[in-house]
């Protein structure tokens, strides 16, 4: 699974100067839901982790990078991991605003690497998970290009 997870997350890793905006607000989001009810954040992250999952199976099937599936096949994924990813895509495109694929994409990426990471064992600690998940947003927050972020959860994504 890592390979196929690894071959979608360095598709065109640049982010674009206008999506930034966009993107931190997705962050500031994740970081008042985290503070309004913990338990719903990890579950969230669970759930996009899942649809990031399956988007990465699709990609490997089709041979199309991640980057290239549109709003419908956001839709048809989303239900092969849980009507909450669903829900929580459906917030960020209509809540957030223009989100792009590619926003989406480094937001799984870093939730994955919690997941999948070398430290995954460590996460079996709720709230070490929720306070290693909440600084990672922070820093997420505050990092204009993401490139440190996208070279972070590659190199965890290789080690596997």
């Amino acid at each position: 699974m890592s390979d196929s997870l690894a071959e979608a997350m360095v598709a065109d890793p640049a982010i674009p100067a206008e999506s930034i905006e966009c993107f931190k607000e997705l962050a500031r989001w994740a970081l008042e839901t985290l503070r309004a009810d913990e338990h719903l954040l990890c579950r969230a992250a669970w759930e996009v982790a899942a649809v990031a999952c399956a988007l990465a199976s699709l990609s490997k099937q089709t041979g199309r990078p991640v980057a290239s599936f549109d709003e419908l096949t956001l839709g048809e994924v989303a239900p092969m991991a849980g009507q909450g990813a669903g829900d929580i895509l459906a917030f960020a495109g209509t809540e957030v605003g223009a989100v792009k694929e590619r926003e989406m994409k480094l937001v799984f990426g870093m939730l994955l690497s919690h997941l999948i990471g070398p430290d995954k064992e460590n996460y079996k600690d709720h709230q070490l998970w929720l306070s290693r998940l909440k600084d990672d947003l922070e820093m997420l927050f505050v990092d204009l290009t993401g490139r440190a972020l996208i070279s972070t959860v590659q190199t965890e994504l290789s080690l596997n």
